[in-house]
């Protein structure tokens, strides 16, 4: 019989059964009990009645209890404490608010369900209501305090809570063993489903332990399927403060599984410093956890743990929420166990965790005889003391273990700490790093495994902090393109040396991405690292130079030690060397140092080696002594061509090549062209001495001129008419090449000028002669080439400038083509020069300046007519000096520059063959044949010793060219030249010339 019993009213306290009507305020309890009852109901007197055949229906509305109680231990309670219902029991309740206390010295609830058969079924469904109860009596350490409870005599039972826009409040004082919120079955249930839908839990015991959500299933022998569901609709709270104990959700089942989807924010917290704290719990065989929440807190006096699953089978979690685990002793995240080879363990975390506690510390930790699969994507934090950021230990099933982008694990400090550590007994071992993760430890030790005789392979996209120790027999770690190996942390408690111990016999290291050395030791020392491997092949970078922000390397002698054999497959390592002499180190030198303890072999390429010359180095950039600087150690043999330079390198006035030693096959740094050559080789020079020297002659010749560059001496048919004032313009471009720096260097040359410039005024002497007064300026820009013969290595300079003057001309007669002329002319030059180069480190900019004057004469001459031409010749002289004049410099690679001395006279002695139409306008073809000679010296000192630049002091030049007038005001002209001298010179130039006659 079922029978279904409501009670609306807004009275506080309520006392009914069933099948009455009567309302009586005597308690803060209120018994809804299904009772057979007669038309005379006689057998109903008081209390409640034990009757346990049937089920039935309690629904209440907008029902408000309060008070304290000293006899009941339950405010609402449906059947007896002492024996079950056949029948199925539901509850519903909205707008409900319990606001209830009790000194009840056993058990005392808030809602007591009561308890059902086997194969029955308890509904509670409440929604829009508030639930405040405290026990304030209890001095049994045996019993509990519950918000709602449904307690299990029997086994088989299905449990199912619904509760919606809920608070439920529940604290206890004094002795009590166990206080929490909702609490099902002692026994044996067959299914508790309870979902919970914006509903906060807030859990607190003074004595005891404290549970927010618990589900007991302990009955042993029990044949039925035991499924235990928790599921969040919307976002909660549980907040759950025990005294011995403390947790979020439990599920302590000897049933099958258990589903928990939990949105609730977990904060669980335990007073006594011998106790332990769960955030989720669950002890089930199969147990699947899906967190979604904001946040887990969990902080325990010994043992904390923020999700913790046990069982047989399958353990699956899935976690958002950002994990904070602390204790005084062990702390761990997410720990995990299945204890049969069935049995598979899968974790997934994209919610951050972090771990803090004295003892054995882990961010995760998973156990299992079957296969482990561990997902991350978010920071995992356990870096106290002992802290281990993963932990997984499989025995005969696989571990796989996956950091995807933005992971970012970090271990602890203390010798027993790492990143990751992995163990199986005869699983296979897998962990990949995608990139964009991080993977680290404060002692350095950022990976751990051990196989016994399974295969273990690493790889690596990521970031890698520190060492690993990988022991087994089959042993790959990748470090592939993307990957980035970070060889120290340089924490407090990380290691001076470092030992990357990759298999115990056969492990091979597969170099694809980066591996870095940090700028120096937290000691201050050099970095030494091992790597313990039968097989290292690189095609990637190693670098062992730090690059540490400031962009300075003082520190040089860290050392890459590889045990084993190393194969080159293209690559590169980079270096500091300090480029002295060779002298120290017993005539090695100093230098980050390859060791190779084994052969090296070429395979698909050279290794490229990048040398950083050390800052701050005394007499950096000398001439090396015997092999030269040692880079490169090989203790077996080595291919000739495993090892080549990536960049040139240079030091003050010398470039340094690579090559292997006399006797051995280790790789030295040597400032001589073929290595050792007892002193007696070819110095390679450093090419931007060729640059700095090239663009000081630039400058100097950039707007170097004479008369007949200015004007044209194109006739009208009758003379050239010097009684005419002039405007001028002319552009000029030249393209050159001569030897340089003892013949060691090949410089290659253009540049491009535009010149103009106008009389001012002409006046008419008392001689029959004319004098002309003008002002000029000029743009320019020069470029030059540097190549070293010996090495290939090229620097470029660069000259712009700008420049103003004034000049004076006196004709002897009208006819300038006839008779003597006398050209003066003054200008100043103002340059900016940069020099660059694929050995340079940074451009070098520095100003400089020329000042020119220059007194030229010539005669012309009238030789013959022939035709409509008459030919003259014009011998002509001309001298210029020149002061150049430019600050000391200082480069990147250390070469000083001073004494700059390009000042000098220039003389050009020479002799213009000219042919002009006698009666008409024709276009006038003309010739000169110059010696050029300079007394400057054009040279520089580089570190204290002086170079000269290759441009030929003595020069012969020519020239020939084509000029006319346009019309009476307007005359064009243009001409090739070249010049030829010693030390290879020569140079090209071709010119256009404009005159306006007025």
């Amino acid at each position: 019989m079922l029978t279904t019993f409501s009670v609306q009213t807004t009275y506080k306290f309520i006392y009914s059964r069933i099948t009455l009507s009567i309302l009586l305020s005597i308690s803060p309890m209120l018994y809804a009990q299904q009772v057979p009852c007669n038309p005379s109901c006689s057998d109903i007197s008081g209390g409640y009645v034990n009757e346990s055949s049937h089920g039935g229906v309690l629904t209440i509305d907008n029902v408000q209890l309060s008070g304290v109680g000293p006899y009941n231990n339950s405010t609402i309670m449906l059947g007896t404490p002492e024996s079950p219902y056949s029948g199925n029991i539901e509850f519903k309740a909205n707008n409900l608010i319990i606001d209830a206390q009790s000194t009840y010295q056993v058990d005392a609830n808030a809602i007591n369900l009561g308890s059902a058969t086997r194969n029955s079924t308890t509904t509670a469904d409440i929604s829009n209501s508030s639930i405040t109860f405290k026990s304030l009596g209890n001095t049994n350490s045996n019993y509990h305090v519950v918000g709602i409870v449904m307690d299990g005599h029997t086994a088989g039972q299905t449990v199912n809570f619904n509760l919606k826009n809920t608070d439920i409040n529940v604290s206890s004082d004094n002795n009590v063993f166990l206080t929490a919120g909702i609490w099902t079955s002692t026994y044996a249930t067959k299914e508790s489903n309870i979902i919970l839908d914006n509903t906060n839990l807030k859990i607190e015991s003074n004595s005891g332990a404290a549970h927010g959500i618990g589900i007991g299933n302990t009955k042993t022998g029990m044949d039925i399927l035991s499924i235990t569901t928790i599921q969040d609709i919307s976002p909660g709270t549980i907040t759950v403060k025990g005294n011995t104990a403390a947790y979020g959700i439990t599920v302590d089942s000897l049933g099958k599984s258990t589903y928990i989807d939990n949105k609730s924010d977990i904060s669980v917290e335990t007073t006594s410093s011998d106790s332990k704290a769960y955030g989720i719990n669950t002890l089930t065989q199969e147990n699947i956890i899906n967190t979604q929440a904001q946040t887990i807190k969990v902080k325990g006096g010994n043992i904390a743990y923020g999700i913790n699953t046990q069982g047989t089978g399958n353990q699956s979690i899935a976690n958002s929420a950002a994990i904070t685990v602390e204790s005084s002793n062990q702390a761990t995240g997410i720990l995990t166990q299945s204890t049969s080879t069935t049995g598979n363990v899968s974790i997934s975390t994209v919610g951050d965790i972090t771990v803090k506690g004295s003892g054995n510390t882990y961010g995760i930790s998973a156990t299992s005889q079957g296969n482990t699969t561990i997902d991350v994507a978010s920071k995992i934090d356990a870096s106290n003391a002992t802290g281990t950021g993963i932990y997984s230990n499989t025995t005969t099933g696989t571990n796989n273990i996956t950091l995807h982008a933005g992971s970012n694990i970090i271990g602890g400090r203390s010798a027993n700490s790492a990143g990751i550590a992995i163990q199986s007994t005869s699983g296979n071992q897998q962990l990949l790093l995608e990139q964009g993760s991080q993977l680290s430890s404060l002692n350095d030790l950022a990976l751990s495994s051990q196989s016994s005789t399974g295969n273990t392979e690493i790889n690596n996209n990521g970031q890698i902090t520190g060492y690993a120790t990988l022991m087994g027999n089959n042993v790959v770690f990748n470090n592939q393109s993307a990957g980035v190996i970070d060889l120290k942390n340089f924490g407090s408690g990380s290691k001076g040396d470092i030992i990357y111990n990759v298999g115990s016999s056969n492990g091979v290291f597969n170099n694809a991405g980066l591996i870095k050395f940090a700028d120096k030791n937290f000691d201050d020392t050099a970095t030494k690292a091992v790597f313990n491997v039968a097989t290292f092949n690189n095609s990637g970078i190693i670098d062992l130079t730090g690059k540490n922000p400031n962009g300075t390397n003082d520190l040089v002698g860290d050392t890459f030690t590889i045990n084993g054999n190393y194969v080159s497959n293209g690559g590169s390592i980079y270096l500091n060397t300090l480029l002295d002499d060779a002298s120290s180190n017993n005539g090695q030198g100093t230098s980050d140092l390859i060791i190779v303890n084994g052969n090296v072999t070429t395979s698909s390429g050279a290794t490229n080696l990048y040398i950083t010359p050390t800052a701050s180095t005394a007499n950096l950039g000398q001439l090396t002594t015997g092999n030269g600087i040692k880079v490169v150690e090989v203790q077996g043999t080595s291919s000739s061509d495993a090892f080549q330079l990536g960049r040139p390198v240079v030091a003050g006035a010398y470039e340094y090549t690579l090559g292997q030693g006399q006797n051995d096959d280790s790789w030295y740094l040597s400032s001589y062209y073929k290595g050792n050559t007892g002193g007696n080789g070819i110095i390679q020079y450093n090419p931007a001495i060729g640059a700095y020297l090239a663009n000081q002659t630039a400058a100097v010749q950039m707007f170097q001129q004479t008369l007949f560059d200015r004007l044209i001496s194109s006739s009208d048919g009758k003379n050239n008419d010097a009684s005419k004032s002039l405007f001028w313009m002319r552009t000029k471009m030249t393209h050159g090449s001569y030897d340089s720096v003892h013949g060691q260097l090949n410089n290659r040359n253009r540049s491009y000028s535009l010149q103009m410039g106008g009389d001012l005024n002409v006046w008419a002497l008392d001689d029959g002669g004319y004098f002309h007064l003008g002002m000029m300026a000029g743009y320019g820009d020069a470029k030059n080439t540097n190549k070293s013969d010996s090495t290939g290595t090229k620097t470029d300079g660069k000259v712009k400038g700008y420049t103003t003057g004034v000049y004076g001309t006196y004709f002897a007669n009208q006819d300038t083509n006839l008779g003597l002329y006398v050209d003066l002319w003054s200008q100043m030059g103002w340059y900016r020069n940069e020099i660059s180069g694929e050995a340079q480190q940074g451009t070098k900019k520095y100003n400089s300046t020329v000042w020119s004057n220059s007194v030229e004469l010539g005669y012309g001459i009238p030789l013959t007519e022939s035709g409509d031409y008459q030919w003259l010749a014009t011998p002509q002289a001309q001298f210029t000096y020149n002061h150049y004049d430019a600050d000391n410099q200082h480069d990147k690679n250390n070469l000083s520059i001073t004494n700059n001395n390009a000042s000098g006279l220039d003389t050009r002695l020479g002799i213009r063959f000219h042919a002009r139409g006698i009666q008409k306008d024709l276009i006038e073809p003309f010739l000169e044949v110059n010696w050029l000679d300079t007394t400057a010296k054009n040279e520089l000192d580089f570190n204290g010793k002086s170079y000269k630049d290759g441009f030929a002091k003595d020069r012969l030049e020519a020239k020939i060219g084509l000029q006319g007038n346009i019309n009476k005001q307007w005359s064009v002209s243009a001409q090739m030249g070249g010049q030829w001298g010693n030390n290879s010179f020569s140079n090209y130039q071709g010119q256009l010339n404009v005159n306006y006659k007025f």
